[in-house]
Formats: structure tokens, C-alpha cells, sequence
């Protein structure tokens, strides 16, 4: 439609403003209607006037304004002006209610009707005659007709002009209301697409300043939000949302639809996940079956992309680490995918149980089982009992004793030669010691009850002699009751004593571990109080119980003796509790009890030991328990106290330590070596179940433990090398264990290049040796007197194919 603007003057028209307007209690005043009202009658129109203009302001079927020509007027005009509350745009709508007084059977009838939008005073647009093409018709009968106009240009308010013509146009015309239609709010994107099962973003722009109400049916129902910007929730199919505006109070007539699509999310990767040794980088592949970007990350949402592509390195870790991957096709990305890199452990658990009497010793039978020995006390009575489990610790049967009425304490148990046990212990009043020897069978075979006689007497330990003779080792107190010495008392194979010893001073010396010596006799352990502190007490006795030689070791003011172990140089390792600061305390000495080294284990709270026992391969396995998470306690607590098991070299440094426990004290009791790289421990445990490391608790305890497979650096290095079932060489080392030089025998089909690399037990590179050999044998020598005891790794290679062999140098 042709537009021009016309700037009419007043002076031309009569203008008659209404300042208030009327409206029924029970109408309805559509939105966005007129509310001002301005009548506008042509200077040759006599006699045209506007009834009742203000009451053109609602929807009530009787209340209307009537525009009316006089009659027999054949020029001029009268018009009605309804200003709106605000101004509409170039993209609303106008709607007018109108009725007639007689029917309209034609529309040429009403051709002398314009309308034309007004802004200020002035119309804004060349007036538009009822039958153009911007104005739509809606009749709800021959008389009542609502008008739409696209008027194309803002506004502030809409003309209804009626022209004087021939007789056959109406007359007279009835203007209930006029008002805005809001245009359909603008979006950013008729149409998005998003990832399949991710939220979409919708975005509405205009107009500005309304408020956007976005809907999830076209028209109907209640918005599911409010506001320009719209996250919808994740989408899985095509979906269609519609956005409707509400500006100064209204709303638009129509909703504008937003379709969204989806894009099929690429597969999610597989990744397998990674062992390494400390300190190492692992390499993570992953794999899709379509083709996809493969993204890496380090967190499990959010964060930087740190590397892209199917294989990524990590950087040295030194704990265990998760990644993560995704896929990502067409802007689409799968779920993150974690990939763990597990810090190879030098120790872990195997399994655990729970069994039903205390476990005090553990032995190994012939048919593949382990037989657990101790007691149980029951409605008053004490019985030794033994549990015989297989190798994984399932319970296979139980035997018990009666011992007798009333309870043992301060007990320990011993295994004998003949698979028979000593069971002794303490009555508790009054203090008789009581041994029992148990055959294999379960029957007593014989039992002392040995008086106190107002003494105090205990028990620590029992050695079973080449000569069937047994030396019964513990302490007992002087005639007042208040002191102690060390006890021993030797016993033949009936139970006869044969004779007894104490030593002591004035003060207290409680014996508490005893062990025999190859040369002959015994070495016992304890504390001795001096004057101002108690002290660790070494004694060493012949056969007859003669003292040779005692060494005092003082570390605080509060020392002991807890275990004693030979050591492969006959000398002694003491594992000792220092109390002032409730450490572990380790001296090994020579076999006259000289200090070689001592060494100060544990943590910042209590820290308490119980026995110690060689490693397999060498080096010693120390367990008791503690409440630390810190210092030497490098595998964390679950709370209370944990056992505390670690293994050191020969020169006392750590190589790998273990917490097992659950929330409540759990203390170990024992320990055994399988000779296989794997220990069993007896404890006792009040956690449980399910608790941490208890399975099945509380009550007492069997764990199994398992070193690694070897050291992990060391194994790397062989690794490096693929191995093959046949080698067409092979290798003796002797002796293995050696003090100074070993000798490698090597038998080869083929001659070739040997290349020879000895590793410490670190997997640090200590000798690298290459050699030709010819066919058939041949012997390699290696000096080893610059490197200290321990355990060593040789990895020979030849002709492209590879044989390791531990070796153990004893000093």
C-alpha cells in the first residue's frame, strides 16, 4: 500500500478531546485498549457528531460510541480517535469492535469507513478504506464485524473515519473498542538443533522491554518459563516450544514457535585402565567405532581439553589417577569415560575372614591348609582350640580342648616338631603358671601347674630344643610379689622340669620374647628398670643358662624389647617400642649385641609393636599396629587402631608398608611367611562387617597379604625386551644367596652377544655388561663387593631373547 504522511492543521477540523472514559463494572476492557478518545468532524459536515465516545472502550454488546453523518450530508466527514496507552509498532496489529444498526448485505456498503493510524495529532498513514487488503473482515453477523489492520508503520493511536457519500454507504457506525494486538515476539532462531539428550538454548529478541513467557503447546496452558533466554531441559527427539510476549501488561496474539532438532550423540569410547610403577607415565589408548574427535580431561565435568586423540601420555604419577575421555562428532560430545591409573602397590591384601578363636600361632600343614592355634573361653571354661582353613581362608574344620574351669591369661602358643602344641599361660589368682602339652590329635599330653607361692609368675615364649627338651621363657616376681626378674625354666619331653634360672636386680626386668641360638643357647629380651628409666634388656645364656654376655639399649626413658629374630649374619634384630614417643624401634646387632644400626619407625600418634619375622628373599616384615596416618604410615587409617605391617632391607630402610583395619581397633597377634612372597597375619578385630578391610568382622582376624610380583622398576626393564616360551640358552647363578662374587653358569645352543644388566631391587642400573659367548657353557663371574646386602635383579639377553634371575647377597 502506497503510504504519505498527512500533516493536517486543526484549523481545518474541529477537534473535541475527552479526558475520562466509563466503564460497566461487568465489562470486559481487552487488553491494550484505547483509553483517551478524541472526536474529529470535517468543516462542511454539519450536524455529524460522535455520541458517547467514551463508552468505546470495552466489549459490552450495549456499550458503544456512534459515529453518525447527518443526514442528507453528501461531503464531508466524522471521525473518532482512540489513543492508546502505548505505542504500538510496524509489526503489531489493530483490532476494532464495530456494529451497525441496520445489516450489511454488502460490503460496498461500507466502503466509505476508513481507518488510519494516528501518532500525536496527526494521522500517521493515508487512510485505508474498509475493502484494502490491509484490513481483514471477521463478521459475527450481518452487524457485528471485528477489524484487523496491519497498519505497517508505529503508532500511538488509530482513526475510524466515516465519509459522507451517496445514500446507499451506512450512515451511522458503532465503535465498541479499539486495541493492539501485539506482534509475535521475535527469536533468535526459528529452528536449532542440539545434541541428543542436551538441553537447548532459545533466545527471544523483541520487542524490547517486554517479558517473554515461553510455552510447551501453542495456545493453552501455563509457561514452563519466563524470561528472553530459555535452557530447556534435555532433549531426546524433535520438539517444538512457542514463546508468547507480555508488554505493558499485554500479551500477544500469537505465539511464536521455536522447532528444535537433534543430532544423534557420538558412542562414548572404551578405555581400558593402567597399572604403573611410582613415578611412571602410562599410556591410555581409547577406541569408537565411528569416527570421532576423542578428547582428554582430568576432571570429571568441565575443565580443559589436555590432550586429543586415541592415546594419551601422562605425566610421572605418583598416586593413582583418573581421566577422562569423550567422544566428540558434529559438535556433539558422549559422556566423559574415567580411565584409572593405578599406582602399582608393593603390598596388597588378598582376603580376609574371621574365625573363631584367637589366633596366637599359624603353621602350614601338609595337605595344603593353615592350622590357626589358640583359645576360646566359654560359659567359664577355657579350651584350646585349632581352626584349619584352606589356603583361601575358608574355614575346612575346628578341634578343641577342655584346659579347665575358670580363665587363662597372658597366654601364648606354640607349635612343636611333633605338629603337637604348648599352651601356656597365667592363672589368674593365683598366678600359677599352667602349660599344657596338646598331641596331634587334640589330647593332652601332659600339664604343669606351677605355684606362685605369692609370686607373680607369666609366660612369653617357648623353644622346643634338638633334644626334645623344651625351655619355658618369662618372668616371675620375688618373694613380696612387687618385683620381676627374668624366669626360664627347662622342661624335658614329659614336662619335668629340669631346672630354672631368674635374673635381675633390685628392681623390675620383665622377659617378653626368647629365641634359641645355633651355636647353643638362648637370647632373651625384655626391659630392665635402672634408677630413672626402663631400659631395653639383651641377655645372652648358654645351654645351662649361665649368662655370657646382657647389653642395655636406651633410646628414652621408656624402652622394651617386644620380638627378636636371628639375623642371616647370626647376629640379632631387636624390635623394640620406644615409649616416649610410642615408635617402633629397630636394632640390629652383631652376635655379641653390638649396635650395627638402629632405626626409629611410626608416626605422630600411638604406634605399637608386636612381632617381627624374615621376608621372603630377605630383609624383615615388622607388624604391630598404630593410630597414625602420617611419617612411616604412607598407606593412610581407617580409624582407631590399624595393623601396621612394613617390610625393611638389611640396612633398616622401609621398602613398602600396609595399613588393614576398619573403624574400631583392630591389633595383629601374629605373623607367618608363606616363602612365597605372601604373609598371613592373626589379629583381632572389632570392626566389621564390611568395614574398611573387614569383611566379615568383628572377632578374630586371618589376612592374607601379597607382595608384588617382583620389583616393579626392574620388571619394567624386562618387560622392555619381548620374552618367548623357548629360550635357546639357560643360566644357573651360585651361590644364591652369595657373600661376595656369584657365578652365572650359562649354557648356550647358538654363540652370540650376551648383554648382561644387574639392577638393585629399585630398579636402578648397577652393572651393564656385554659379552661374547660361544656355544655350549660358559661362566660369568660378577664382583659385588662395593654393593651392600639385599636383593638384586640380573636380566641377561641373548640372541633377541632374555632369562631374569633374583639374587639375595647376604653381606
Amino acid at each position: 500500500m502506497k503510504k504519505r504522511r498527512w500533516w493536517c492543521q486543526l484549523l481545518l477540523t474541529g477537534l473535541i478531546s475527552f479526558g475520562s472514559v466509563s466503564v460497566k463494572a461487568d465489562s470486559n476492557v481487552p487488553c491494550g485498549s484505547g483509553t483517551s478518545q478524541t472526536i474529529v468532524l470535517g468543516t462542511n459536515c454539519q450536524n455529524c457528531s460522535v455520541l458517547q465516545p467514551s463508552l468505546a472502550v470495552d466489549d459490552d454488546t450495549n456499550s458503544f460510541s456512534t459515529i453518525k453523518l447527518a443526514p442528507d450530508i453528501h461531503y464531508g466527514y466524522v471521525a473518532q480517535r482512540i489513543k492508546f496507552s502505548s505505542a504500538g509498532s510496524k509489526k503489531d496489529q489493530i483490532k476494532i469492535k464495530l456494529s451497525f444498526s441496520d445489516p450489511v448485505y454488502d460490503r460496498n456498503l461500507i466502503s466509505n469507513i476508513f481507518i488510519s493510524t494516528v501518532v500525536g495529532n496527526n494521522i500517521n498513514t493515508e487512510r485505508v478504506n474498509f475493502n484494502d487488503n490491509d484490513v481483514k473482515l471477521f463478521w459475527s453477523s450481518l452487524q457485528d464485524v471485528i477489524v484487523i489492520f496491519n497498519p505497517d508503520e508505529n503508532f500511538q493511536g488509530v482513526e475510524v473515519y466515516l465519509k459522507a457519500e451517496n445514500n446507499n454507504k451506512v450512515r451511522t457506525v458503532h465503535l465498541h473498542y479499539a486495541t493492539v494486538l501485539l506482534a509475535a515476539p521475535v527469536v533468535q532462531k526459528e529452528q536449532v538443533t542440539t545434541c541428543q539428550g542436551q538441553p537447548a538454548v532459545l533466545h527471544a529478541t523483541k520487542p524490547v522491554g517486554a517479558t517473554f513467557k515461553w510455552y510447551s503447546q501453542k495456545s493453552g496452558g501455563l509457561p514452563v518459563y519466563t524470561g528472553a533466554d530459555f535452557t530447556t531441559p534435555a532433549i531426546t527427539s524433535e520438539t517444538t516450544y512457542y514463546v508468547e510476549a507480555v508488554y505493558n501488561g499485554c500479551s500477544t496474539s500469537k505465539r511464536t514457535p521455536v522447532i528444535i532438532k537433534t543430532t544423534p550423540l557420538p558412542e562414548k569410547p572404551t578405555v581400558s585402565n593402567s597399572m604403573i610403577c611410582s613415578g611412571q607415565s602410562a599410556t591410555l589408548v581409547a577406541s569408537v567405532y565411528q569416527p570421532s574427535i576423542l578428547n582428554w580431561y582430568d576432571q570429571a565435568s568441565g575443565g580443559n581439553v589436555i590432550a586429543s586423540g586415541t592415546s594419551f601420555s601422562t605425566p610421572p604419577l605418583y598416586t593413582s589417577t583418573i581421566y577422562y575421555v569423550e567422544a566428540s562428532k558434529s559438535g556433539c560430545v558422549s559422556g566423559r569415560v574415567p580411565a584409572q591409573v593405578n599406582i602399582q602397590k608393593k603390598i596388597s591384601k588378598v582376603w580376609d575372614n574371621t574365625v573363631s578363636n584367637t589366633i596366637n600361632n599359624i603353621t602350614r600343614s601338609n595337605d595344603s591348609a593353615y592350622i590357626l592355634a589358640g583359645y576360646i573361653y566359654a560359659s567359664g571354661n577355657t579350651y584350646f582350640r585349632k581352626t584349619k582353613t584352606d589356603l583361601a581362608g575358608n574355614v575346612i574344620s575346628t578341634e578343641q580342648t577342655f584346659l579347665r574351669n575358670g580363665p587363662i591369661t597372658n597366654f601364648i602358643t606354640q607349635n612343636l616338631s611333633d605338629k603337637g602344641y604348648i599352651f601356656a599361660g597365667t592363672q589368674n589368682i593365683p598366678y600359677n603358671l599352667l602349660v599344657y602339652k596338646i598331641d596331634q590329635s587334640g589330647n593332652i599330653s601332659w600339664s604343669l601347674d606351677i605355684p606362685a607361692n605369692g609370686h607373680q609368675n607369666g609366660i612369653s615364649s617357648v623353644i622346643e630344643n634338638n633334644d626334645g627338651t623344651l625351655l619355658l621363657a618369662g618372668y616371675t616376681s620375688n618373694t613380696n610379689g612387687k618385683q620381676f626378674d627374668f624366669w626360664i625354666l627347662k622342661v624335658d619331653y614329659n614336662g619335668n622340669i629340669l631346672w630354672t634360672k631368674t635374673y635381675g636386680g633390685p628392681k623390675e626386668e620383665i622377659l617378653i620374647s626368647a629365641i634359641a641360638v645355633p651355636d647353643g643357647g638362648y637370647a632373651l629380651g625384655g626391659y630392665a628398670i635402672g634408677d630413672t628409666s626402663q631400659r631395653a634388656w639383651l641377655v645372652r645364656i648358654n645351654d645351662s643358662g649361665d649368662i655370657l654376655w646382657d647389653k642395655i639399649y636406651s633410646k628414652s626413658y621408656m624402652d622394651q624389647i617386644q620380638s627378636l629374630i636371628l639375623t642371616p649374619e647370626e647376629g640379632f634384630l631387636l624390635y623394640a617400642m620406644d615409649y616416649e614417643h610410642t615408635d617402633h624401634w629397630i636394632i640390629k646387632t652383631d652376635s655379641l649385641g653390638n649396635v650395627i644400626w638402629n632405626k626409629i619407625y611410626g608416626g605422630s600418634n600411638f604406634d605399637y609393636p608386636v612381632t617381627v619375622i624374615p621376608a621372603y628373599g630377605g630383609g624383615y616384615i615388622a607388624g604391630g599396629y598404630t593410630r597414625s596416618s602420617n611419617g612411616d604410615i604412607s598407606d593412610g587409617n581407617n580409624g582407631d587402631d590399624d595393623l601396621w605391617i612394613y617390610k625393611i632391607d638389611d640396612a633398616g630402610n622401609k621398602i613398602w608398608d600396609i595399613t588393614l583395619g576398619g573403624s574400631s581397633s583392630d591389633r595383629l597377634s601374629s605373623l607367618f611367611n608363606n616363602n612365597d612372597g605372601s604373609y598371613l597375619l592373626g589379629a583381632y578385630s572389632f570392626s566389621g562387617p564390611n568395614d574398611g578391610d573387614v569383611t566379615h568382622g568383628p572377632g578374630d582376624w586371618l589376612v592374607k597379604i601379597v607382595e608384588s610380583n617382583g620389583n616393579c622398576a626392574a620388571r619394567e626393564a624386562k618387560e622392555n625386551v619381548a620374552e618367548v616360551n623357548t629360550v635357546s640358552y639357560k643360566t644357573t647363578a651360585y651361590p644364591n644367596p652369595f657373600n661376595s662374587n656369584i657365578n652365572l653358569d650359562i649354557t648356550a645352543n647358538e654363540a652370540g652377544n650376551l648383554h648382561l644388566q644387574l639392577f638393585s631391587i629399585e630398579g636402578i642400573l648397577l652393572k651393564d655388561i656385554q659379552q661374547y659367548v660361544g656355544s655350549g657353557q660358559g661362566t660369568v663371574s660378577l664382583k659385588t663387593d662395593e654393593m651392600p646386602a639385599g636383593t638384586y635383579i640380573v636380566k641377561m639377553m641373548l640372541n633377541n631373547q632374555v632369562v631374569t634371575e633374583k639374587l639375595i647377597k647376604n653381606n
